[in-house]
């Protein structure tokens, strides 16, 4: 598969990769001629948990199948150059510039995804979310950072990221609560949506939402904030709009008056128009915690 051996950085790496610790210089050679081959990911008894890095590779390992790395042929097998790879599904594909000889980069590596779990998706990088979303993520990451380390990396980050969600469901997320209490309709508590998209910017480390929406059949959701990827550490706010016979089942007054008024307009009833219910909710914490702030 390779054009020419590769360096022992790169033979760790693949090692890594395909599930096992590495043993040695004499032993990397027989490792790697079976590194394709589908097998369970054994225990890293070489590696210790403080290795943040190498721990995480390999459990990233676990997800991926039919994993096929590509090297600049001239740097002895120490530049990455992309890879592919089926993930949840779907389909992921990297091209850039990851050079093992020199730690400090600048790495570049841009990814696109094509179909892949969202829950899936997530684990694989590591992160976790509050609540409960089926549906399956396209798109196109582009970055840039320093570092080879999983905390190097995200501390500074930098790109952009543009992705999109399937059609899917949500449910038990304390966004959706929020809303759908400030709102006064209990349908928003469990959404099944027909897409979503997020548009945002990663500056050192830090990702900033320019723009989320998740539509439904009857309800739209927008979104903007930013996210620490060290930390998960959040701060967002949301608004929505809804259809006026939606709008016409809240339990709050003011909102199902303004439901009724725009439902009696038959050019707005008979459309796909939505109206905006009058609430911005603000959360805080954490991606895997949030909490509503007092507006």
């Amino acid at each position: 598969m390779l054009a020419r051996p590769l360096s022992r950085a790169a033979t760790a790496l693949v090692v890594l990769l395909a599930g096992v610790a590495p043993a040695g210089a004499d032993a990397a050679g027989r490792q790697l001629a079976s590194a394709t081959a589908p097998r369970a990911a054994a225990a890293p008894v070489a590696i210790t948990q403080s290795d943040e890095t190498l721990t995480k590779i390999i459990r990233l390992r676990s997800k991926l199948k039919n994993f096929k790395m590509t090297w600049d042929p001239a740097s002895n097998g120490n530049l990455l150059t992309g890879f592919t790879a089926e993930l949840g599904g779907g389909r992921i594909a990297a091209k850039g510039s990851i050079n093992w000889l020199n730690p400090q980069g600048p790495h570049r590596l841009n990814l696109r995804l094509e179909g892949v779990d969202f829950k899936t998706a997530l684990t694989a990088l590591n992160m976790q979310m509050d609540g409960r979303i089926v549906g399956r993520l396209s798109g196109e990451m582009d970055f840039e950072w320093s570092g080879l380390k999983l905390r190097q990396i995200k501390q500074t980050a930098t790109g952009r990221v543009h992705l999109t969600l399937s059609e899917g469901e949500a449910s038990r997320m304390t966004i959706l609560r929020t809303l759908s209490g400030l709102s006064g309709i209990r349908e928003l508590e469990m959404i099944r949506f027909t897409g979503g998209e997020m548009i945002a910017a990663v500056r050192g480390g830090r990702i900033e939402v320019e723009r989320l929406v998740i539509s439904t059949p009857d309800a739209e959701f927008e979104g903007r904030g930013w996210c620490l990827l060290v930390t998960e550490e959040m701060l967002a706010e949301f608004e929505m709009s809804v259809r006026p016979h939606l709008a016409m089942r809240s339990h709050r007054p003011e909102v199902r008056m303004l439901g009724g008024t725009l439902n009696r307009v038959p050019a707005l009833r008979d459309s796909d128009a939505l109206v905006r219910v009058p609430v911005v909710a603000r959360f805080a914490g954490t991606l895997s915690n949030p909490a509503p702030v007092a507006n």
